[in-house]
């Protein structure tokens, strides 16, 4: 246990500076909204590829990677579904509650798996955000539709192609087995910029924060983190216990199933009519739930997986 908070205390401390520099006013907003810009459009697409491009994925089955986590996905969607026609919530909070869910926050994700599975994790997670990322954004749009609201299926998929950080994942994977490489030019440039990406990324996600919201639809905030941070992480060890035979593997899926959603579910639902003050509660007390419920999630995926 002690060693798991030793390499999670740095996340949840960015996340503390990143919230207490933003409603501080230390930094301006400004500061904030362009950091989040070059954060999503550069760095992290870099960190992409310079990993990718450099991972050893001799011997690695992408099935095996992405294929529990998206069967898993699809299993919650279907129970989330159930759930929906037994409370009979209004469309627009269930949408939160269906995004709060299957829907992961990806610089919180890196930041965890750098400090716990080093290179190799970064790039498994890498492998992952290829799969999921569509997959979640044409479910959560999916949702939308369902409840009555229009969708643009044209805008939805050509907004998924020019996503920079699924570019990324192919340039990178393409590089690797091509056998072409990145550049040697190119590489010590993509080494400083994506040692900012980590803890950039993070210090948003905690400016981001809006607890002063978190006192909206208490029983909808109760459940979205029930399913997404304690559920969703058990039923994948138990995933893994039984089909998974790659230790590595195993605790990456377990730490990408255990992460809080991600901020851009707050944009979606903002755009396709959805309850946004529901999904920046749900965001805002799952981030920092997850500085709790992380550590006891991996100290029970380590004790599983030793035996």
């Amino acid at each position: 246990m002690k060693d798991i908070l030793i390499a999670l205390w740095p996340v949840f401390i960015l996340l503390l500076l990143g919230y207490t520099a933003k409603h501080s006013q230390f930094l301006h907003k400004a500061f904030w909204e362009a950091a989040e810009k070059a954060t999503y459009f550069v760095l992290f697409p870099v960190l992409l590829v310079y990993k990718l491009s450099q991972a050893d994925f001799a011997g690695v089955n992408f099935a095996d990677i992405a294929g529990p986590m998206l069967a898993l996905t699809i299993v919650f969607t279907v129970l989330l579904m159930g759930l929906q026609r037994l409370l009979k919530l209004p469309w627009p909070v269930f949408s939160s509650l269906f995004q709060g869910t299957v829907r992961f926050n990806t610089y919180v994700g890196f930041a965890v798996i750098a400090s716990v599975q080093g290179d190799t994790g970064v790039a498994m997670l890498a492998v992952l955000l290829a799969v999921m990322i569509p997959a979640v954004n044409v479910l959560s749009v999916g949702v939308f539709a369902l409840g009555g609201e229009h969708v643009s299926w044209r805008n939805v998929f050509r907004s998924l192609l020019a996503n920079p950080l699924i570019n990324a994942c192919a340039l990178g994977i393409f590089l690797n087995l091509s056998g072409f490489g990145l550049p040697t030019l190119l590489v010590s440039v993509a080494d400083l910029l994506a040692s900012m990406a980590l803890p950039l990324g993070v210090l948003c996600v905690g400016a981001g924060l809006q607890l002063r919201k978190i006192n909206i639809a208490p029983a909808v905030l109760v459940l979205s983190c029930l399913l997404k941070l304690v559920l969703m992480p058990v039923a994948m060890m138990g995933v893994v216990w039984w089909f998974s035979e790659e230790r590595a593997v195993a605790i990456t899926l377990i730490i990408f199933s255990a992460l809080p959603t991600a901020p851009s579910a707050y944009i979606l639902s903002r755009q396709l009519g959805g309850d946004s003050q529901a999904m920046a509660a749900i965001i805002s007390l799952q981030t920092v739930m997850s500085c709790l419920s992380l550590p006891v999630i991996l100290m029970l995926c380590t004790e599983i997986l030793l035996k």
